[in-house]
């Protein structure tokens, strides 16, 4: 199962508010500026439609995960808020395991979980990349998290190499024949080709 649109989307929802705001300035700012723009007013207002589209996009998917969420249990949203959304107060981790293998292997679980549950609510994998990746800032999104996974593997696969040399060294030799985050999601570069004056605020990977 590909989860890593199922975390872009937990990733979404926690910053869909800051994001809406943004896409309202910019769209705003693009209809002021439109007196001086010498473009076709047809361009402008395919841009504005296509801000507009991105909106009602991130929108809906706050409202799905909104339907989602609540069936996960209270240790589970706590999980969840510690990697994707950030927003409890501290001290509700207290006495949560967030370092050991058992956290890594818990989150997966969640993602996966979460997947089944967006796939289950019409969006898996093949309708978020048909239907979601062309808006801008998600498609950018998308592509951090996919990054970052990749660096993870290849994080763990070096450490599990240098876990098994270390053990060779401390093995009898009669045994060791026998012998385991700031991204932007919308840049300027992207404001630029929409003709916005800014770039929608940055989201955390964590």
């Amino acid at each position: 199962m590909n989860i890593l649109y199922a975390k872009t989307v937990l990733y979404l929802y926690a910053g869909t508010e800051k994001l809406v705001r943004q896409i309202d300035e910019l769209v705003e700012r693009k209809a002021l500026a439109s007196a001086n723009d010498f473009s076709p007013a047809v361009n402008q207002c395919a841009a504005i439609a296509e801000l507009t589209r991105c909106k009602a996009a991130l929108l809906y998917l706050k409202e799905v995960c909104e339907r989602i969420l609540p069936r996960f249990s209270e240790r589970e949203l706590i999980y969840l808020d510690y990697k994707y959304f950030k927003k409890r107060d501290r001290s509700e981790y207290a006495g949560m395991d967030f370092c050991s293998r058992t956290y890594f292997r818990r989150q997966i679980r969640l993602a996966e979980k979460f997947a089944e549950a967006l796939s289950n609510d019409g969006i898996d994998d093949r309708v978020f990349c048909e239907e979601y990746l062309s808006c801008r800032f998600i498609k950018r999104l998308y592509g951090r998290v996919r990054e970052k996974e990749k660096e993870a593997r290849k994080n763990k696969s070096a450490a599990e190499k240098a876990a098994a040399r270390r053990l060779e060294t401390v093995l009898p030799a009669d045994k060791k024949s026998g012998g385991e985050s700031v991204y932007k999601v919308f840049t300027a570069a992207d404001a630029a080709a929409v003709k916005g004056e800014g770039d929608l605020e940055s989201q955390k990977i964590g």
